[in-house]
Parts: C-alpha cells; sequence; structure tokens
C-alpha cells in the first residue's frame, strides 16, 4: 500500500512540473518586459536631473535619452506580443487536461505490463542473494579451472598467468602475485606478464608501490617499453615518493 502512495505523490509531481509551464503561459516575458520599462522610466528622470544639474552636455543627454526611448519602445512590443488573450487560454487548459489524465493512464499501462504489481513486497534481509552467490560459483569454478590448467601443464607460461588473474579478481592478492612471477618468469620477454605482477603486489600491499614492485615493473618496461600499466605504476611511485614533476 504505501508502495501505490508514493507513486501517486511521484505522478502528482511530474504531473505539476508538465501543466504549470503549460497553465501559466509567456507572462514570465510579459513581466520581464514591465520591468525593464520601469528601469528605463528610473533612467530617463536620471538623466534629466544630471542635465538640470549641469553634469552632462545637452548633446549627449540627447544621444543618451534617445537610446533609452528606442529600449523602452523594444521592450513596449515585446510586452504587447506576449499579453495573454482570453481565447488562447481554453487550448490550453484542453491540452492540459488531457495530459493530466493521459501520462498516469500510460503510466499505469506500462507498468502493468512490463512490471510486476501482484509481487509481494519482500524485505531486503530476507531476499535470497542469488546473484552474488552465482558469481561467486562461477568465480570458484574458473578458479578451479585455472589451478587444473596449471596442473596438467605447469610449464605454460599462459596457464600460469590465467591462474594469477582469476586468483586477483577473487582478491587472493599473494597467491595471484606468486601465479604470476611464475608467469613472467616462464615468459621473460612478456612485459604484460610482469606488469600483472607487480600489479597483484601493490594490491596486496594496499595501493602502495613498494620497491618490489618498482623494480617488477622496471623489468616489464625494459622488455616492452610501452607497457601502459608498468607506466601507470611508476607513476604512481613517484607520485607517492611526493615527486610529482617525475609522476
Amino acid at each position: 500500500m504505501i508502495l501505490w502512495f508514493v507513486l501517486a505523490a511521484l505522478a502528482v509531481l511530474a504531473l505539476v512540473l508538465v501543466l504549470m509551464p503549460l497553465l501559466r503561459g509567456r507572462a514570465g516575458t510579459a513581466e520581464r518586459a514591465d520591468y525593464d520599462i520601469e528601469v528605463y522610466l528610473d533612467q530617463l528622470g536620471e538623466l534629466d536631473r544630471d542635465a538640470a544639474r549641469g553634469i552632462i552636455g545637452t548633446e549627449e543627454a540627447a544621444a543618451a535619452r534617445t537610446e533609452i526611448e528606442r529600449r523602452m519602445l523594444a521592450a513596449n512590443r515585446a510586452r504587447e506580443a506576449v499579453t495573454p488573450r482570453a481565447p488562447s487560454r481554453w487550448p490550453r487548459l484542453v491540452a492540459a487536461i488531457l495530459l493530466a489524465v493521459a501520462i498516469p493512464a500510460a503510466a499505469l499501462a506500462l507498468y502493468s505490463r512490463l512490471g510486476s504489481p501482484g509481487l509481494p513486497g519482500q524485505p531486503f534481509a530476507e531476499r535470497p542473494a542469488t546473484q552474488e552467490s552465482d558469481l561467486a560459483a562461477r568465480a570458484a569454478a574458473r578458479l578451479e579451472e585455472a589451478e587444473a590448467g596449471v596442473r596438467a601443464n605447469p610449464a605454460s607460461a599462459g596457464a600460469w598467468h590465467s591462474l594469477g588473474r582469476m586468483r586477483f579478481l577473487v582478491r587472493q592478492w599473494d597467491g595471484a602475485a606468486d601465479a604470476l612471477a611464475e608467469a613472467a618468469r616462464l615468459a621473460p620477454g612478456r612485459g604484460d606478464f610482469a606488469s600483472a605482477w607487480g600489479e597483484a603486489l601493490v594490491y596486496g600491499t594496499d595501493g602502495q608501490v613498494t620497491a618490489r614492485a618498482r623494480a617488477v615493473f622496471a623489468k616489464a618496461l625494459a622488455v616492452s617499453p610501452d607497457e601502459p600499466r608498468a607506466r601507470y605504476y611508476l607513476a604512481l611511485a613517484e607520485l607517492q615518493a611526493g615527486h610529482e614533476t617525475e609522476a
């Protein structure tokens, strides 16, 4: 029941936001024009007082008066152009009524088709964690597959790299670093393997790029000078050391 009250309140709020400008029309523009005209009238009065005191010359006063009067005429034309007329209010009123009926009706029809109005309420604490459990189960299955791959082919750098990345995904930082170190040892020409090893070391130290991690990233750049991950973490190490320019 509370849900329906909330939905009704949101619907009313949406209707108010949609219909208010429609019902108000263009009165805001007319009010602005009235304000501008009052300002110009004040300017004319101030100009006359300055001319009477001799603060401004006759020619300058005439030129200023002409400009102010020109702006007054423009503001007056704008006010007349937006002055609401009685016949124009009815089409807006009819449109507002149609929208007030059509918007809630369309929302209810859409919800009844795509939503689940008959679904009973379920507190968050009582909801089964199906999505999280599914993800954990899939991650565990992938990790077992990676471990089986290493057991089947312990000399494969790719198998060790896959195991390290899977351990990394399940936040087993130390195990990930060990597996990725073995991948980098078996494939010394793969800078990306070394960078993955260094990244696992960084995550295992709560984001601190230690001297060991720096050495690993330097090794990655030695074989792959354009390795982006190694460049990033070496820059992060400089930043952590307070060397902003070098970073």
